[in-house]
């Protein structure tokens, strides 16, 4: 009889919470990690599963890993698995970010990779139910990649591989594409009302 794989989430914040609790259809949460206990337990009860906590201390092990903090706490909270023997051989740990690698995350026998949703999760519970869709590019191990892709595919995304020493360009392009249609629009609505149009 198989068991399901425990994905364990560090930094549950609006993305980290809304991945996790689409994945939970698929997969079990175990641990969900923030820097408060408030916090983890409001991740927690938005995903609708899993541990809160909030030290790494009382970190199990898992057999999917969900890095989902700012870019420049990835590489840290890796390092704090390591350090505490989280990671064992087969296991796959993957971050979020759009400009970062999965090369930071360096460990032999640890399959590794990154996918980036190209979605705004302003909004966690409008994103669990629009995320269908959204493109996800990913790179990393290819053991990694095949089993992420078949996740992703089931919650609705619509993941695409990327080389990884294309990302910097592709995050480039994500960034002008998602910000600056912003500011493009806003500057466009800042000249007509300068030229007396409403």
């Amino acid at each position: 009889m198989s068991t399901s794989p425990i994905l364990s989430c560090i930094g549950a914040g609006r993305l980290g919470s809304t991945l996790c609790k689409l994945l939970a259809q698929h997969l079990s949460i175990g641990q969900v990690l923030n820097r408060s206990q408030a916090s983890s337990d409001q991740a927690a009860e938005f995903i609708g599963a899993g541990t809160a906590i909030n030290n790494s201390d009382q970190l199990q092990t898992a057999d999917i890993w969900l890095l989902a903090t700012p870019d420049d706490a990835i590489e840290s909270n890796f390092k704090i698995l390591q350090a505490r023997s989280m990671l064992r051989s087969g296991d796959i740990v993957f971050h979020c970010s759009g400009a970062l690698t999965a090369a930071i995350l360096r460990q032999p026998s640890v399959l590794s990779a990154s996918i980036h949703p190209m979605h705004s999760f302003a909004d966690p519970q409008r994103s669990a139910k629009n995320f269908a869709g959204t493109p996800c590019a990913i790179e990393g191990h290819p053991s990694a990649v095949a089993k992420l892709v078949k996740l992703f595919n089931a919650i609705g995304a619509r993941p695409f591989e990327i080389s990884s020493t294309q990302k910097v360009l592709y995050h480039a392009a994500a960034v002008m594409s998602c910000n600056y249609l912003v500011t493009l629009l806003d500057t466009g609505e800042n000249i007509l009302r300068a030229a007396g149009i409403d």
